[in-house]
């Protein structure tokens, strides 16, 4: 089964990071399923955009290196293939700069008979100068729609107009048995003007070549709402305020409940209190780079908890109800320090510590597979790539491995994921708005897990590790042009023999 996921706006590209990261952990999205990501967005260089993207052709690299066959699992297993329409860089042309000159708007006015249009124009934006933080006629859109879905919403029937973004290419595709699966948010500017768009345009009556097909417009459809879950400086030069989050918010939950909801099988609502310091007010480019929040981490396990469910527990199969809401919400664990909200790590949100031998079971379907990945990325960067287990008296393992370490691809490749992994989790951890922190990659392998405030020690990591990788060493020597490929696959068992360990 094929899950078409599309990534709207910044937040989308933030959820698309963390998906990557559980997805190279070995969380599984159920045999022979894949997921085709559709990335949207005006700004192409935001700089959260570029890191998902960069993360994105890293994973895949290293998942034809691992090439699982069907019913195996492990680090990178799961599917996600990029299609040439992957990347849909909404973008108006230098003429058509601000909103005022997209819509023709001097034209409209200069025009005795479509004058009364313009007037309606006028009436509806505000025509403020162009330096002003809430002009929108005149608002410049080199980094997007700055928090303005009355703008973006325009613009964005672009996307299913112009054929060079491939979103006839996407239904053209989609075939009976596929799903489709939007992650935005509803407090900006681009999600909250593409998620109910391409709801709507999901369901409309048609055939593929003329703006829908049958198989899309009956198809299983999930939405993630990211709710508001961060705020941002104060700037009074800035289109974009935190004051205007919540409002903007409730604003689109209301239309969605009467135009958007019953158009969706599942609905999963997710959101933060902005508590603890505001990020940085950037309206969008490079410097948009938020720290990794907890809620894009929930957002991306909704993803997976869609694409898992059988076909017949989908609900509101011929739409004519209404869909499965799902909220997050939790308390337990807050603790309050000068003035700003953390998780303590005993409660790791009351999911997260709790082991259970249930594979329903949160820990078993995430955590366990996190936790495996840590302690074999901690082991990897204190002992395999810095070279403590090669020399004379050096491990098996790793004489069998040999140059694909030290050379090639492969090495540098894992290398660099792996640091992304420990920026990610360390990000998590240090976020200004709400602190998720289940790992301490400064620490010795047996107190890496935050199992509590104590951190209290795992007995004999390294050793459990190490072992595992080392009977692997005959088959680096039957099959040395596999080696990457082994590697990978004893590294997932290690890792969860530590985990269960």
């Amino acid at each position: 089964m094929t899950t078409y996921v599309f990534f709207v706006g910044g937040t989308g590209a933030r959820v698309l990071r963390s998906l990557v990261m559980l997805l190279a952990s070995g969380v599984e999205i159920g045999a022979n399923n894949k997921i085709v990501p559709i990335i949207i967005d005006y700004d192409m260089q935001n700089g959260d955009l570029k890191e998902a993207k960069d993360l994105l052709n890293l994973y895949n690299r290293l998942h034809n290196t691992a090439a699982y066959a069907s019913g195996e699992s492990g680090f990178f297993n799961a599917a996600i293939e990029m299609r040439d329409y992957s990347m849909a860089n909404i973008k108006g042309d230098g003429d058509r700069d601000t909103f005022a000159k997209y819509i023709m708007y001097s034209f409209l006015k200069n025009d005795k008979e479509l004058a009364p249009t313009a007037a309606l124009i006028n009436a509806l934006y505000d025509d403020s100068p162009q330096d002003s933080p809430s002009t929108e006629l005149n608002l410049e859109m080199s980094v997007g729609f700055k928090g303005n879905p009355n703008i973006g919403s325009v613009i964005f029937n672009d996307y299913f107009n112009d054929r060079s973004y491939g979103y006839q290419d996407f239904v053209s595709e989609f075939g009976d048995g596929s799903r489709a699966f939007i992650v935005g948010s509803i407090f900006g500017g681009t999600g909250s003007s593409g998620l109910p768009q391409l709801v709507k345009k999901f369901r409309q009556e048609g055939e593929a070549g003329s703006g829908n097909s049958t198989a899309l417009q009956h198809a299983p459809v999930g939405a993630c709402v990211v709710l508001p879950y961060f705020n941002v400086n104060k700037d009074a030069k800035s289109a974009i305020s935190s004051d205007t989050f919540n409002s903007k918010a409730k604003a689109a939950l209301t239309y969605y409940a009467t135009e958007i909801n019953s158009k969706l099988n599942e609905i999963y609502y997710i959101g933060c209190t902005g508590a603890g310091q505001p990020y940085a007010n950037h309206e969008g480019g490079e410097a948009q780079k938020n720290y990794a929040h907890l809620v894009e981490v929930l957002s991306a396990m909704s993803i997976i908890e869609f694409i898992r469910r059988d076909d017949r527990d989908i609900p509101n199969k011929d739409l004519t109800g209404t869909p499965e809401c799902y909220e997050y919400r939790v308390q337990h664990g807050l603790l309050n320090k000068n003035g700003r909200d953390e998780l303590k790590p005993v409660s790791y949100l009351d999911i997260l510590g709790l082991k259970n031998d249930d594979e329903k079971s949160i820990y078993h379907r995430y955590v366990r597979h996190l936790n495996a990945f840590a302690y074999f990325v901690k082991y990897c960067l204190d002992f395999t790539f810095s070279g403590k287990d090669s020399g004379m008296f050096g491990q098996s393992y790793y004489k069998s491995l040999g140059k694909y370490i030290t050379g090639g691809q492969f090495g540098p490749e894992l290398k660099d994921f792996e640091e992304r992994f420990v920026r990610w989790t360390k990000e998590l951890g240090d976020n200004s708005q709400l602190r998720f922190d289940p790992y301490d990659f400064s620490q010795e392998l047996d107190y890496l897990v935050h199992r509590d405030e104590n951190k209290a020690k795992a007995k004999d990591i390294k050793d459990t590790i190490r072992l595992a990788l080392a009977n692997g060493s005959k088959e680096y020597k039957s099959e040395p042009d596999s080696a990457g490929k082994i590697f990978l696959h004893i590294g997932s068992q290690a890792g969860i023999e530590a985990a269960d360990r």
